[in-house]
């Protein structure tokens, strides 16, 4: 509330705060967060190829593993085997690769590990709308290794036009749905105008705590179940 009023001060205090929130600097967001999500692109991107952009776990900037647990803010051991700092990301070299999210493959697993598959299931259809706002139409392949009853491997190559985010939507994006999270805006305020209009489905109203638990676990099953069969 206090940046928002500073906002309106002078061009001054506009282009701090700005400069501030764009850093995820702003209170209750932090830095640390920032950097889990450009990890988290790191993790789940790939090229339009298929293939992915780094298969190698998170490291600092002196090259230790970093502690997934502790991204997460799950780990609080004083002495974990792994790094509890900020992973390093090379942004320059991330966002000349060309890799990107589509929303089935990486952006849902991207989003579920940072916010938790609960808050995605309730609000996926406003985070599909301003995933598709920010992305851009792409040619993606997509490799399976099928097994013949010889256990011989065959490789199917389907190529499929989608819409993608790269890591600077990727970036954008998350960083209005972390707001959405911390209670700090509307997400439905977040979409264009021309799509505000629109009827809005959030999952879970009037349900029970134990209702909403049942429909989140056979939205999971029945993602893992379609991944496992294509």
């Amino acid at each position: 509330k206090i940046a928002e009023v500073a906002r309106g001060v002078s061009w001054f205090f506009h282009d701090l705060t700005r400069r501030l929130r764009d850093s995820w600097q702003l209170f209750p967001m932090a830095p640390h967060h920032l950097f889990h999500m450009r990890q988290l692109f790191v993790d789940w991107s790939r090229f339009p190829n298929g293939e992915k952009l780094s298969n190698e776990p998170a490291v600092d900037k002196h090259g230790n593993k970093v502690c997934r647990n502790y991204l997460r803010g799950a780990c609080h051991l004083h002495f974990c085997g792994l790094s509890h700092a900020s992973p390093f990301v090379d942004i320059p070299a991330v966002q000349s690769s060309g890799a990107v999210l589509d929303f089935h493959h990486g952006f849902r697993c991207a989003v579920c590990e940072m916010f938790g598959v609960k808050w995605w299931w309730e609000f996926e259809d406003l985070i599909r709308r301003l995933f598709h706002h920010y992305a851009r139409p792409c040619s993606l392949q997509f490799r399976y290794d099928r097994m013949t009853r010889h256990v011989e491997t065959i490789r199917d190559v389907d190529e499929e036009s989608l819409p993608v985010l790269e890591y600077d939507g990727f970036v954008r994006v998350t960083g209005l749905l972390m707001e959405a999270r911390l209670n700090l805006r509307d997400l439905a305020s977040c979409l264009p105008r021309e799509d505000q209009h629109r009827e809005i489905c959030f999952k879970g109203v009037g349900l029970t705590s134990l209702e909403a638990h049942l429909s989140v676990f056979d939205y999971q099953v029945s993602h893992c179940l379609g991944a496992a069969s294509s």
